[in-house]
């Protein structure tokens, strides 16, 4: 019994070598079949993530820089802006008072144009009104020549061309 506990505590030789031959065959076949591919795939996941996290980092960037350059271009229009609208409202304000001066010359020049127009008219009435009333003292020294001149004969001329 002693013997048998001390060989069995201690393998055969051959066995063992025939384990360990064995061990080493799994072991060789575990890393050419299992381990190689792993580790292949293993480090072609870690290079595509690794390609996802630079492309991701390259687009994160691009997207600040475009972010940045966003906000630059609307403080540039920003600015444009407020100069058009200056510009304008200064062209507004020329063209206003372009329009106004002209609008103002034209009145003038149509007021001086009825003060002529009104001068002419009047000189006309008068020159008319002249003429009429020599017309008429004409006429009336006409009659009176025609008639006698007796003292109430020309007082009744004159009053009848009064009533007249």
């Amino acid at each position: 019994m002693g013997n048998d506990i001390v060989s069995s505590l201690f393998p055969n030789i051959p066995t063992l070598i025939g384990h360990i031959i064995a061990s080493v065959i799994i072991l060789s076949l575990f890393g050419f079949l299992i381990y190689k591919p792993l580790r292949k795939f293993l480090s072609d996941r870690n290079s595509y993530i690794q390609k996802n996290i630079t492309a991701s980092e390259t687009v994160r960037t691009s997207s600040v820089l475009d972010r940045q350059k966003a906000a630059q271009e609307l403080e540039t229009a920003r600015g444009t802006r407020s100069v058009i609208i200056q510009n304008a409202k200064t062209d507004a304000n020329k063209i206003s008072d372009e329009i106004i001066q002209k609008a103002n010359h034209e009145a003038a020049r149509l007021k001086e144009d009825a003060f002529q127009m009104i001068s002419i008219e009047k000189k006309n009435y008068q020159d008319n009104a002249h003429k009429e009333i020599v017309s008429v003292a004409m006429l009336a020294a006409q009659k009176i020549i025609e008639k006698e001149l007796k003292e109430n004969s020309f007082k009744k001329i004159v009053n009848d061309f009064l009533a007249e």
